[in-house]
This record gives structure tokens, sequence and C-alpha cells, in this order.
């Protein structure tokens, strides 16, 4: 276990950080790129009711602690959204539409209330109708073979003053963040083939509406395709 304060500086990212740094841009991007919206293809859902339990699936370590992962590795391929192997629409809860990537195989319940703002054969961008709350999810191939924590580690070092807390848990890290009144989740499974990251913000001041949201879309973000590249 190494404390996110005691770790040594790291050099330039490497190329594969490339896709989580994209997802980050986009939301500073979102204002000066309204009008160039498309769609993806969704399959609505309804039925049961909104866990929030992250913990479920990732264990937890202390505000600020790392612990090592997995590796992994590379390659490219095609585009859509619509269906892959993952959760079933009718596990998702009323009031969420499923989002699955074709070309990544990942999938997430996007609550209702996000409209999709972008979308690519990598991944897609939802946010609220005044552009405050943000859910980009995307996918890129492991060309570094990075482990999670090599991962977190080089894109996440300039940042750490906002990091709140890591967990860490086999080839998926959770990090949660308070940035300029924002706060933040991102999801990443890192797997040898791909990596496949979730990232939710959304207002502090709208933590009590936002926030039982975000843990169900992190819980629910399924990656089964890491394994190999796209």
């Amino acid at each position: 276990m190494k404390s996110i304060q005691n770790r040594r500086e790291h050099g330039p990212l490497l190329p594969g950080i490339a896709v989580a740094a994209a997802v980050l841009a986009a939301a500073t991007a979102l204002t000066a790129c309204m009008g160039h919206t498309k769609p993806a293809q969704l399959v609505s859902s309804s039925s049961s009711s909104v866990s929030s339990a992250v913990s479920s699936q990732v264990s937890s370590t202390s505000a600020s602690s790392v612990s090592s992962g997995k590796s992994s590795s590379s390659a490219s391929s095609t585009p859509s959204s619509s269906s892959a192997p993952a959760s079933s629409s009718a596990s998702i809860a009323a009031g969420y539409t499923l989002y699955t990537n074709d070309r990544f195989g990942f999938s997430v319940p996007v609550l209702s209330s996000l409209k999709a703002f972008s979308n690519s054969s990598s991944g897609q961008t939802f946010t609220s109708s005044d552009n405050t709350v943000i859910l980009s999810v995307s996918g890129g191939n492991n060309a570094e073979n990075l482990s999670p924590s090599d991962y977190f580690d080089q894109y996440f070092y300039q940042r750490q003053a906002g990091i709140l807390s890591k967990q860490e848990s086999g080839d998926t890290t959770v990090i949660t963040w308070n940035v300029d009144g924002k706060l933040g989740y991102i999801k990443s499974v890192v797997g040898t083939g791909s990596i496949n990251t979730l990232r939710f913000q959304f207002p502090e001041g709208q933590k009590a509406q936002y926030d039982a949201a975000a843990q169900y879309m992190m819980a629910h973000f399924e990656a089964p395709g890491v394994g190999t590249a796209h």
C-alpha cells in the first residue's frame, strides 16, 4: 500500500492515457461544442429499485491509499451502440436507460434525465439540460500494457489534490474527487487488451440529488471485453 501523498512524480502521460484524458477534455469542451450531438441507440428499460452499492463490486481502501492491480495490452476496431452481452435491460431500474457500446462491449444504465451529447465508436457523453451534470463512458486499447495502478498513478498524479478516495480491486479502480465545486466519480476497468472508463460529475450542492445515481451507474457499469483489444 502506498500513500498518494508519498507517490513519486511520474513523467509525461503514456499514449494509452489519452482515452481517459479525452474524457476529461470532453467535459471542459461541452459548452463550446453544443450543436454537434449525435445521439446513440439506447435500449429503454424499466423495473426494480435503485441500489447504491459500488462497494459490492470494488473493495474499499482508505481515502488516499493505493494498491497494485493487474496488467494490460493493445489494437483497434468498429463503432455503434446497441447490444452487447452485459446487463439485461430487464434488470435495469426504472428511471434509467441501458447504453451499450458495440465496439468495446461495455454497458451502463444511464439516468434518463441525461441526454446524449456526443457519440463515437469509443463511447458516449450524456449531459443534463444545463450541462452541469456530465456522464462520459469510453473505451480504449491498452497498448502500453498498463496495470490499474500504473494507469491512475500517471493520469491522476497532477490531480491528487482533488482526490478524495481511491478504491482498487483486481482490474477495477474507483476514484472520487472534488474540484472547483464539482464532485466526480471515475470507475475504470483495466484489462489485458483494453481499458473501459466511466466518469460522472455534478455540482457539489446537488450531491443529495445525484449521489445515489452515481453509485448505481458505477455498480452496474459492466466491461466484459477488456481482455481483448478492439
